[in-house]
């Protein structure tokens, strides 16, 4: 595309269009897939007529071409894939740009860039104790269909799977009849509606389709919808303010509602029944069984959408974790390894021109970026001397879950955390198409009572890669926290054992 050797600069510029449209398409703004090569492919003949068509019209001004037609190509192929109204998982756009396509892949094959994905408002689940998800997004049922088809339903389920006790036949039979109903996150009320009387059991009211319902505004365009409920059990009036967590009604079986239960959607407009949007909610534990007791397995999951049957509660936070491991900007760590006479090392909380949270060690100038919330301290990216020693914190406590989990916790890593230097090489060639190293990331409470102690904790880690069947385990490790601060790390590595003992120090 270029021309012969010892054509002009402006044929080459002309040729090196066609190669970086493709890189920009396929790999850069995009995710690396099958799909995106594809896509890659077919900006060349986009490319191509541009450069067909604009030379002659910028010749006659006496204007080069230079690098126009890349621009134009890569604009009209992003702005196609931002037109979508469902963009799919076959070319998906990169949410946080690393500057590097392999880089880019690998958070999104791990979710790495979950805090991306999540909502403009953070959502949390609108009652207390576990429910169980009847009806998600586009059911098999009579509704959750079409423009309103990005909606939930909850109810309580028992050891059973059932519903209520008893026959059923009576509201009061239902566990949620009449449970709490909260406001998932602060806004305003902007409609309600609580004159509805309860259906029977069995029966539905077409006429008044969503029942007594609520209204509220989270941010200009975001509202949530809370209906089914009880009637003249509201609590709130158009214009009060609200805060996430309080309690607006009660669970009822108004409306479209053969058996009580909760409807909950998101819309951009306040009317009621506005057409649903699809929205995550922030954080929840989930197990896959349609009641607790059916499954030992729960999983903390963040910025998603609670699948069919699965049974969901809001996330308890654990006191000494969430004190320990609040890292607030200038909070300072004096680091001292046990048996060592070498100076303590002093790690500090800094925020960038993001407001993103970093770890900066002041001895070697490593830096761990992190983010954190009432539920989760996630290690994001590292930059800096892999044998210092805030890469081994980084790695112990890469995912850290603030709350009470009495099953180990484990998540796939992004290959850029733990490098092979050969194999790593050989992965991010053959990356879009299939990966043979998986590295991961475990994380249990150590002790015969897990979680449970209230001053201090012990958390151990493992992070290890599987390759061929086999798995070579990169790093195991013990942070102790005691009194609501960090205590100690205890890192094996390659044989080797590092102590270090933590410290915070006031400012």
């Amino acid at each position: 595309f270029a021309g012969p050797a010892g054509s002009s600069p402006e044929a080459y510029n002309l040729g090196a269009n066609y190669i970086v449209a493709a890189v920009a398409v396929g790999g850069v703004f995009v995710v690396p897939s099958v799909a995106s090569y594809g896509w890659a492919l077919l900006s060349l003949p986009v490319t191509a007529v541009l450069l067909g068509g604009l030379g002659p019209v910028l010749a006659r001004a006496g204007l080069p071409g230079l690098s126009l037609p890349f621009c134009l190509t890569s604009l009209l192929f992003l702005y196609v894939l931002l037109l979508r109204e469902n963009p799919g998982r076959w070319l998906v756009l990169v949410p946080v740009q690393r500057y590097s396509p392999e880089a880019n892949l690998y958070a999104h094959l791990t979710q790495n860039d979950q805090p991306a994905r999540a909502g403009a408002v953070p959502l949390a689940l609108p009652f207390l104790g576990a429910w169980r998800c009847t009806q998600s997004y586009f059911g098999d049922g009579p509704t959750h269909q079409g423009a309103w088809g990005q909606a939930l339903d909850f109810a309580i389920a028992d050891a059973e799977g059932r519903t209520y006790r008893g026959t059923g036949q009576a509201l009061s039979e239902y566990y949620c009849y009449n449970k709490p109903v909260l406001a998932p996150a602060d806004g305003v009320v902007e409609e309600v509606v609580q004159n509805v009387a309860d259906n029977p059991i069995g029966e539905v009211n077409t006429r008044q389709n969503w029942g007594n319902t609520v209204v509220l505004r989270h941010a200009p365009g975001l509202y949530s919808q809370l209906s089914h409920l009880r009637a003249h059990s509201v609590r709130v009036q158009p214009g009060d303010q609200v805060r996430r967590g309080e309690v607006l009604a009660a669970c009822g079986s108004s409306g479209r509602s053969p058996e009580p239960h909760l409807h909950f959607q998101v819309q951009a407009t306040p009317a009621i029944g506005s057409p649903t949007l699809a929205y995550p909610l922030a954080h929840f534990l989930a197990t896959a069984a349609a009641c607790p007791c059916q499954s030992t397995t729960e999983e903390l999951v963040l910025n998603a959408v609670p699948p069919l049957d699965a049974t969901v509660r809001a996330p308890a936070p654990q006191p000494a974790l969430s004190e320990a491991l609040h890292l607030p900007p200038g909070y300072r760590l004096a680091v001292q390894a046990a048996g060592e006479p070498a100076a303590a090392q002093h790690w500090e909380v800094f925020t960038d021109a993001y407001n993103t949270r970093y770890l900066r060690c002041g001895h070697t100038g490593a830096v761990a970026y992190f983010e954190q919330d009432e539920v989760l301290l996630r290690f994001t990216a590292f930059y800096g001397s892999r044998q210092s020693w805030l890469y081994a914190f980084y790695l112990a406590a890469h995912r850290v879950p603030l709350v009470y989990l009495l099953q180990p916790a484990a998540v796939a890593l992004p290959l850029t955390v733990v490098r092979s230097p050969w194999l790593g090489w050989a992965q991010d060639v053959a990356a879009p198409f299939f990966r043979f190293l998986k590295p991961r990331f475990e994380l249990s409470w150590a002790g015969s009572a897990p979680g449970l102690a209230e001053r201090g904790a012990c958390l151990r880690s493992r992070v290890a890669v599987a390759f061929a069947g086999r798995e070579q385990v990169v790093q195991e490790a013990e942070l102790t926290i005691w009194e609501g601060a960090l205590a100690g790390l205890l890192v094996r590595r390659k044989g080797q054992e590092l102590r270090l003992t933590f410290a915070a120090e006031t400012v």
